[in-house]
C-alpha cells in the first residue's frame, strides 16, 4: 500500500485535555472525528502510554482544543508526549493561555480556536492504543482561525524530505 494515500485524509491536530484531583494533563492527538448528530457524539484515540490516557479512564472527562493555523512548532513540543514539561499548564507562563471549564479542566485559549467538553461512554481496546467514545456536553467557538488540517501531508513532506526515494514507513 501507499502511504501517500493517508496524506489526503483530512487530518487535524487536537489537544486532548483531562483533570483527575489536582492532575491535569494534556497531549496532542490527531484522531478526532464525529460519530453522530442529535446526540452530539465525537471518537478520538490515545496511546495507552499517555499520562492523560490513564486519567481519562479514571475520570471519563476530557476537553479537546481544536488547534488552530496559529499553533506554532514550539506549541507542539511543549504539549508531546515526549515533551519533559511535567505541568504543561504552568500558572507562570503566558506562552500557552488556557481556561478552565466548570469542571476545572484546561482548554487552550490561544492555539486553539474552539474547544469541546466531553463525557466519555465507551473505550476499545485497540492493542496500542484506547478508541474513546465520547458524548459532548459543551463547547464554544473561540476565534474565526482555520483549524490546522496538515498533520500527514506536513509529516510526509518531512519524510519524503529526508527520504526521496520511498513514501514507506511515514505513519
Amino acid at each position: 500500500m501507499k502511504e501517500l494515500v493517508f496524506t489526503k485524509l483530512p487530518y487535524g491536530l487536537y489537544l486532548i485535555a483531562t483533570r483527575l484531583g489536582g492532575e491535569m494533563d494534556a497531549c496532542l492527538c490527531n484522531t478526532v472525528s464525529q460519530i453522530t448528530h442529535l446526540p452530539n457524539r465525537i471518537v478520538f484515540s490515545l496511546e495507552k502510554t499517555e499520562n492523560v490516557h490513564r486519567l481519562l479512564l479514571e475520570n471519563k472527562k476530557a476537553v479537546i482544543s481544536i488547534l488552530s493555523t496559529r499553533t506554532d512548532d514550539t506549541a507542539l513540543t511543549h504539549f508531546s508526549s515526549s515533551s519533559e514539561e511535567k505541568n504543561k499548564f504552568r500558572t507562570d507562563s503566558n506562552d500557552y493561555p488556557y481556561a478552565l471549564t466548570v469542571e476545572g479542566i484546561p482548554y487552550l485559549m490561544k492555539h486553539a480556536n474552539a474547544y469541546i467538553c466531553c463525557q466519555i461512554i465507551s473505550s476499545i481496546d485497540l492493542g496500542t492504543h484506547t478508541l474513546f467514545i465520547a458524548e459532548c456536553t459543551d463547547g464554544d467557538v473561540l476565534h474565526d482561525d482555520s483549524s490546522y488540517l496538515y498533520y500527514h501531508s506536513e509529516l510526509y513532506l518531512e519524510k519524503k524530505s529526508s527520504s526521496p526515494s520511498t513514501d514507506a514507513g511515514m505513519i
